[in-house]
């Protein structure tokens, strides 16, 4: 992924690098992060967090990073996978969630991986989402894979002004399923809500998709913010509940995180479904 050579205010840029065994260099800088933190009436605040020198890390097939955090703060870490074809707005929507910007026509498709990270509160605890932002492109396949597997989170995207994008969905649950921790969050997210004009997935096809699946789809626009942050919110909750759940090993007398519930209580205007 490319994107501006100006860094906007707290944007943490990642460069990276293959080797010939497919382990993965990443050199962090510009080391501006954003704290998120939902308030009682439900908006969302960005502020920026501590700043330091670049820092470098190893991060392995796996996908787990080997980098210091400025804050000695304990942190829930959740990883949050973006999976989907390419061009329908993965980098986007990580742009968008973690700088709160749109750079229209910035960005290149991604090569291999991308990460972010950024650290958020909810319900008072302290969140470090890690966010892999995946190539759509089949000849990476074989890369991002390895990713799936210790996956806390996964949004699988597809652009709803693109029937094709949609149609590759099955392949892509497919792939999940196959590949994923069984107790992943799973949220399909339609985005480009924003050119409703040019709109061929009618919500009906989504509906019943996510329905085979089992699983919720909520319509996002990375242009305007419209749900994107929810998106990332909702699954980070359902996993924080899902580990109290486990944590108490009375699972069974535990009540799950409702995702769908939640996605349809908190969203506005677009389409959502389970």
């Amino acid at each position: 992924m490319a994107s501006n050579s100006h860094t906007p205010v707290g944007q943490l840029q990642s460069r990276r690098s293959f080797s010939s065994t497919g382990r993965r260099y990443q050199r962090r800088s510009d080391c501006n992060s954003t704290s998120t933190t939902r308030s009682g009436d439900g908006s969302l605040t960005n502020t920026p967090t501590s700043t330091g020198p670049g820092i470098l890390g190893v991060a392995g097939k796996n996908g787990k990073a080997d980098v210091a955090e400025p804050s000695t703060e304990p942190h829930e870490a959740v990883k949050v996978i973006l999976l989907g074809d390419s061009s329908v707005g993965k980098t986007c929507l990580m742009v968008r969630f973690n700088d709160g910007a749109f750079h229209a026509g910035n960005f290149i498709s991604t090569v291999g991986i991308d990460f972010r990270t950024k650290v958020m509160t909810l319900d008072g605890t302290p969140l470090h989402l890690q966010i892999w932002d995946t190539a759509g492109q089949e000849r990476f396949r074989s890369i991002t894979a390895s990713y799936y597997h210790d996956a806390d989170a996964i949004l699988l995207v597809y652009d709803m002004t693109s029937w094709s994008s949609f149609e590759h969905l099955n392949g892509w649950l497919s792939t999940v399923r196959d590949m994923a921790p069984k107790d992943v969050s799973l949220l399909l997210v339609a985005n480009k809500s924003d050119l409703s004009s040019s709109k061929r997935v009618n919500d009906q096809a989504a509906a019943e998709l996510a329905q085979e699946h089992k699983v919720c789809f909520l319509e996002v626009s990375a242009k305007t913010g419209d749900n994107v942050s929810l998106a990332f919110e909702a699954v980070a909750r359902s996993v924080l509940a899902n580990r109290a759940l486990k944590a108490k090993d009375d699972a069974g007398k535990g009540k799950a995180f409702d995702l769908g519930k939640y996605v349809e209580e908190n969203s506005t205007k677009s389409e959502c479904s389970c």
